[in-house]
């Protein structure tokens, strides 16, 4: 398994196992750099963010966020918890906007998909 994915495997598991107050959130960029894997690691992390027992799951990047977000769907998740965003510039207001006290937050990505921009958006919103 790319390690990509190996991470963002273990921290959809660590968040599983959160007893949060609230509800445990997502936001999952695109992982770039996997060539011919690409489509198949992105439906997995959208398996296991279901199985994770994610209540909201924002899906940013191109395409394979897309199919990200759709396989999370497929594995149960309903869809109205389930959004995707081409950008973090976009998706990041959003984010900030959803989120209630005593969420537990995942944001990860590639530092191409500048999930980092949401991060900051948090901890701005927060603050």
């Amino acid at each position: 398994m790319p390690g990509h994915l190996s991470a963002r495997a273990a921290s959809l598991d660590a968040l599983a196992t959160e007893r949060p107050a609230g509800r445990r959130v997502a936001v999952l960029g695109e992982m770039r750099e996997l060539g011919d894997f690409t489509d198949a690691l992105h439906r997995e992390s959208g398996r296991r963010a279901a199985a994770a027992q994610v209540e909201v799951l924002i899906a940013v990047g191109g395409s394979p966020a897309r199919a990200l977000a759709d396989a999370a769907v497929e594995a149960g998740m309903a869809a109205s918890a389930v959004r995707y965003f081409d950008s973090s510039d976009a998706a990041a207001p959003v984010v900030v906007e959803q989120l209630k006290a005593g969420d537990v937050v995942l944001v990860k990505g590639s530092r191409g998909t500048r999930t980092d921009i949401v991060a900051d958006a948090i901890k701005a919103g927060w603050a």
